[in-house]
């Protein structure tokens, strides 16, 4: 959609290729337990790469729109979950966050990573 921002659109199109693949491939098994480290999943903000990205995410005191990432967290979640659950036709899943860590104000001049995976299953 255009009102997405660039990053929820690569996490979505990421899920539905990944959803495309797991219904091609049709063999998907339920029973076998995942481990957390099958869920892991990232995506970079190439902010020197990509000065539009940059000004997408500055706010007009120069800093980062923190509102933006939590958008990007909300998209990041849905793939960690479907990564996790590996099913091609669950649509819905729920997901929380656990934490949130900002060391500091964020540099838009450097490149930066959003990561997460499963903590929980129940």
């Amino acid at each position: 959609s255009k009102f997405k921002g660039p990053l929820v659109n690569q996490l979505w199109d990421m899920r539905l290729e990944a959803k495309r693949q797991a219904a091609a491939s049709g063999a998907i098994d339920m029973d076998r337990p995942r481990p957390p480290s099958e869920s892991i999943t990232k995506i970079d903000y190439d902010f020197k790469g990509d000065e539009f990205l940059m000004e997408r995410y500055r706010n007009p005191f120069g800093h980062l729109r923190f509102g933006n990432v939590l958008e990007d967290l909300d998209a990041l979640a849905g793939n960690i979950a479907y990564s996790h659950v590996q099913d091609p036709t669950v649509n819905i899943v729920t997901a929380s966050v656990d934490r949130i860590r900002l060391s500091g104000i964020v540099d838009l001049e450097n490149n930066h990573q959003l990561s997460g995976k499963v903590t929980y299953v129940g």
